[in-house]
């Protein structure tokens, strides 16, 4: 029900705690406290705004470390998958070297179908044991693994 310098008065006596016969600081602790809260203020919105920068920075590092790690795994991976690739290629290059020979050695040995093993030369007969090696060789060669599962 106070209204002007009385309601005033009245507001800074309670701030500082009650009136000084009551035990309170009055309205001179009312007014220290009101002359505190700006630089209060202020130093808690500094204290505040300085907290905010050292995590933003410590979480922009810490993004950072882990995009370098990725990074790091993705350079990996292609120089395995590069490895692989050099060996699928190897791989492809022995098997139509391999089939191509293979091809050329049963259009040479058609000429002994029909015929008794027993009956035939020895030179014919390495004819037809290279067919089989090589034969026996593409055949490994097309169920060899490449690279190891991780």
């Amino acid at each position: 029900t106070l209204s002007g310098a009385a309601a005033s008065q009245a507001a800074l006596a309670w701030l500082g705690g009650g009136a000084l016969a009551a035990g309170g600081s009055g309205v001179a602790g009312g007014s220290a406290l009101l002359a505190l809260a700006g630089p209060v203020g202020w130093g808690l919105a500094g204290a505040t705004l300085l907290t905010s920068i050292i995590l933003f920075a410590r979480k922009s590092f810490i993004l950072k470390q882990q995009k370098h790690e990725e990074l790091m795994d993705i350079k990996q991976n292609t120089a395995k998958v590069q490895g692989l690739c050099a060996s699928i290629t190897s791989v492809l290059d022995k098997t139509r070297e391999l089939r191509e020979n293979l091809q050329s050695q049963l259009q040479g040995s058609l000429r002994f179908y029909g015929c008794d093993y027993t009956t035939l030369n020895e030179s014919d007969k390495g004819e037809l044991a290279a067919l089989v090696n090589n034969s026996k060789s593409l055949g490994k060669l097309m169920t060899e693994e490449i690279g190891q599962a991780e």
